[in-house]
């Protein structure tokens, strides 16, 4: 096995497990809100979410999940449009050409 192989597996490995402790690190704070310290110091929610997306380097990781999320969904609306029977439409203008 070459060296290159077992980097890239590596590296993989690494980012699924830095994906997987971004969510687990997003629920946890959410479960402790009220141990977070912009809620503490009586700052908005607004700021205490800003505060759950971004720690630790969070946020990469969270639109590397929104993007994977969104293409998956165009993914399979365009999948399930190719596949659907089609039907002929006819135009209800008298004056079509």
């Amino acid at each position: 096995m070459s060296t290159a192989n077992t980097t890239d597996r590596d590296s993989l490995r690494v980012l699924r497990t830095n994906m997987i402790k971004t969510l687990q690190g997003i629920l946890y704070d959410l479960k402790h809100w009220k141990e977070l310290p912009p809620t503490k110091s009586k700052q908005s929610a607004g700021a205490t979410l800003g505060y759950v997306f971004t720690r630790n380097g969070r946020f990469t990781y969270l639109l590397l999940w929104m993007t994977t999320f969104t293409i998956f969904i165009i993914t399979l609306m365009v999948v399930s449009t190719s596949f659907r029977p089609r039907r002929m439409v006819y135009p209800s203008s008298p004056y079509w050409a």
